[in-house]
Order: C-alpha cells, then structure tokens, then sequence
C-alpha cells in the first residue's frame, strides 16, 4: 500500500472510529509529513488525499512541530494540537508573548471545552487570530472564503433562536 492510499483510509478510519480518531490523525499526519519530506508538494498532496491545500499544510505542521518533538504514548489530543497558534502560525497575544503559556495550555493533552462557552470563545478566538494575522488571507482558498461568507448567517439565525 502506498503512502497516499494509507493517508486516505487513515483519514476515512478517524471520521469512522470515535475512539481512535486522534491517533489516526496523528498517523495521517506523519505520513502527509513524510510525503513533502520526500517531496511532494502541499498542493499535488492535497489533490491527491481529497483535501484543501491548508488542510496539508495543517497536518504537516502538527507533526513537523509537535508529533516529530514527543513520544507517541505523551501526544496531546491531535484537534488540539492541530488547532493551536503553533500549527496554524498565528502570533501569540502581546500578554503571552514572552512566556508561550498560551500556546503550551493548548497543547497539554486536554481534549477541549465543547460547552456552550467553551465553542463560542473558541469561534471567537478563530475569527480573531483569522482577522490578526494577514498571512492567512494569502492563503486561503476560494472554499474557505465560501465558509467564511456562511459564517455571518449562521451566527444570526443562532442569536435569533436564542433570544426567542
């Protein structure tokens, strides 16, 4: 089985199995790793795996920063890894600036507050680091624009249903 093709089922693996889902993503992820390593592009790589070009390069990132750096058995959870500053470049507050407590918090395994609370400050935190960083807006695809452009609706008819 070639590379591809085991990135491909270890992706199609994590959306199936809810229990082991972090570790096949762990895996797809050092595998996307060793692809570019081995020189592959993000682009032709994300073509070929299904996937947005921003989506390799997250992957790539999370094992190339966290996954290459600790032991399998001390990986974090990988959503929370792969959705950290650290992976997706986006600078640190000015109040964490000199201490990266922020981006360490992110990290330490814990699987994420998936409250109300929790969901909100992290959508809020996604807009934020989105708005902060213009190195995103380089990148981003037409598909993750038709997202964004989604967003503005949604948040109304939320705000709409909960205030009735």
């Amino acid at each position: 089985m070639t590379r591809i093709e085991q990135i491909k089922k270890l992706l199609a693996m994590a959306d199936e199995e809810e229990l082991s889902v972090s570790e096949h993503r762990w895996e797809a992820s050092r595998l996307i790793w060793e692809e570019i390593e081995d020189g592959a592009t993000q682009r032709g790589l994300a073509k070929e795996i299904g996937k947005s070009h921003t989506h390799v390069r997250y992957m790539y990132n999370t094992w190339n920063l966290i996954g290459q750096r600790l032991p399998a058995d001390a990986l974090p959870n990988f959503n929370t890894a792969y959705n950290s500053p650290e992976v997706r470049g986006e600078a640190a507050d000015e109040e964490d600036s000199g201490s990266g407590d922020r981006r360490r918090r992110g990290l330490d395994g814990n699987r994420g507050d998936y409250s109300t609370s929790g969901l909100v400050l992290q959508a809020v935190n996604a807009i934020d680091a989105l708005a902060r960083n213009p190195a995103h807006w380089e990148t981003i695809t037409e598909e993750e624009l038709a997202r964004l452009e989604e967003i503005p609706a949604r948040i109304r008819r939320i705000v709409r249903h909960s205030r009735s």
